[in-house]
């Protein structure tokens, strides 16, 4: 039996059986925990007749760091210029950014997504564990975040006055807990706000965009004054940081 062939936007032609291998994976890197399972790369000739225009829709219309992620690729390209870009894309922005504009890939997506669920699907003393645990667990945050206020009202207070503080200073007044200095690290560098380890130092499109600035320090060594620089976060770059927590759920959203 001849296998399925469907159409996609940019011309090309695939068969439904790769399609579902394809978010079969997908759907298992959702489950492990990753954030931005779909790379652009695979998807966009989906909905789209061409990769920029596919870009230039997903800037536009959807949340760098909610919806997808822009990974920076310096090294695949040694002659210099403009460096590589991949986006990778949540399940969800897969779905309504790339997925729902071809009906035939969507019903394949749906038949996917249904079978998942299928498989999952937890029996019902299970269902009532699970919702007893995720009920304590909003408990929990309702509490975390009751909590997080005081902070979030100091670090507006450092904002309103204009003076640049320190990621230690940042991390100390926040006190949220189970996010000290070292985690607050972690989620910035997931975010590609901070560069990878070893480094502690943003990526230069953040130190353009105002959200860090380096300054210089004196000090004394051997009797004399001497200068040390070190990077600090403006008061642009708080608001930034606060607005990402908040979208992580580890802030309460303002007014709340």
């Amino acid at each position: 039996m001849e296998a399925l062939q469907i159409a996609l936007a940019n011309g090309d032609m695939t068969q439904a059986d790769k399609l579902r291998s394809y978010f079969d994976k997908v759907f298992k890197a959702e489950d492990s925990g990753e954030d931005y399972p779909c790379q652009l790369e695979h998807v966009w000739k989906v909905g789209y007749a061409t990769k920029g225009g596919a870009v230039k829709a997903l800037r536009k219309n959807y949340t760098e760091g909610v919806d997808f992620e822009v990974i920076i690729q310096v090294d695949k390209n040694p002659l210099g210029g403009r460096p590589e870009e991949t986006y990778k894309l949540s399940v969800s922005c897969l779905e309504h950014f790339v997925v729902r504009v071809n009906r035939a890939v969507f019903d394949v997506y749906r038949a996917c997504r249904q079978a998942v669920r299928r498989l999952v699907m937890p029996s019902y003393p299970e269902a009532l564990r699970l919702l007893a645990e995720k009920v304590e667990s909003e408990q929990q945050l309702v509490k975390q975040l009751a909590e997080a206020q005081p902070a979030v009202d100091t670090i507006q207070a450092l904002t309103d006055s204009g003076e640049c503080i320190t990621m230690s200073e940042l991390a100390k007044t926040l006190a949220i807990p189970e996010l000290g200095l070292i985690n607050l690290y972690k989620l910035l560098r997931k975010e590609r706000v901070i560069q990878p380890l070893p480094s502690t130092e943003p990526y230069q499109r953040h130190v353009s965009e105002g959200h860090f600035k380096r300054i210089q320090t004196p000090y004394l060594k051997d009797g004399a004054q001497k200068m040390s620089g070190k990077t600090v976060v403006t008061p642009h770059g708080v608001t930034y940081i606060i607005n990402l927590l908040r979208r992580r759920g580890l802030l309460p959203e303002k007014g709340a």
